[in-house]
């Protein structure tokens, strides 16, 4: 009978331990702590995949974020490269008012460099930290994408978004700490969408399905979740024994 493996299965490491121990039930997680935090849960799952978040999280021109106790602006988000205030308006996501709003240090809502750039107000919670992964999931995937010769342009918000929660979901299982999504006791709280929850449904059950498979395949499946390729990934199926493939492709909800 097909089951998911629990990552706990597959990551025992000491470093894996203090890493739970330091977020749950921490409301003041240092930023250089969850970016350890990060680096080391996304090693353990993919060394790949724990190298171009390192990449980007080590590199200050791609981390414009502030580290504050009490957040006021609410800012979370990845600018794509390239991306313009066209683009911006043309996906009516244009804020005429943000430097007002977000200002001064969030003060540009495109991004004319050729690296994606992440926006963001860390206030020291487990939800913080997911977020940032989140956001570096965004900024991962804009990197794969552009290195296939595809850009944000080409891909849906649903789409984008299920990469950025993919990431998330790796964090949360990692770390032991629920997403709100996930958490029917925070969505009200948290004023979640029911479309944000699908969309972290949809990633978490791509997580699944890649720490179930061995790492050769697993980097395959990542591969195809950060850059939307579907064809990659059904492809990945049809490899396996047709048994564990169709009980991968319909996994049981959780």
């Amino acid at each position: 009978m097909y089951y998911v493996k629990n990552l706990d299965t597959l990551i025992s490491t000491q470093q894996s331990n203090d890493d739970k121990n330091m977020i749950l039930g921490n409301s003041n997680i240092p930023l250089q702590t969850a970016k350890n935090i990060i680096l080391h849960g996304l090693q353990e799952f993919d060394d790949e995949l724990g190298r171009r978040a390192s990449e980007i999280l080590c590199d200050e021109k791609r981390c414009n974020i502030v580290e504050t106790e009490r957040p006021d602006k609410g800012m979370m988000a990845c600018r794509p490269a390239g991306i313009t205030l066209e683009d911006l308006q043309n996906a009516d996501m244009y804020i005429p008012d943000y430097q007002e709003r977000f200002g001064p240090v969030f003060v540009r809502q495109d991004n004319p460099e050729d690296y994606a750039i992440i926006d963001f107000e860390y206030h020291g919670t487990p939800y913080s930290l997911l977020y940032l992964a989140h956001e570096l999931g965004h900024a991962i995937a804009d990197d794969l994408q552009r290195e296939k010769g595809v850009s944000f342009r080409h891909l849906t918000s649903d789409q984008m978004e299920e990469q950025a929660y993919f990431v998330q979901s790796i964090m949360a299982h990692y770390t032991g700490q629920m997403s709100p999504e996930n958490d029917p006791a925070d969505m009200s709280a948290m004023k979640i969408s029911w479309q944000r929850a699908c969309q972290y449904k949809n990633a978490n059950e791509n997580f699944e399905h890649a720490v179930s498979f061995d790492s050769q395949l697993r980097r395959l499946m990542i591969e195809a979740v950060l850059t939307a390729d579907d064809n990659l990934k059904q492809s990945l199926f049809s490899e396996m024994p047709v048994n564990t493939a169709a009980a991968i492709i319909h996994c049981p909800k959780r």
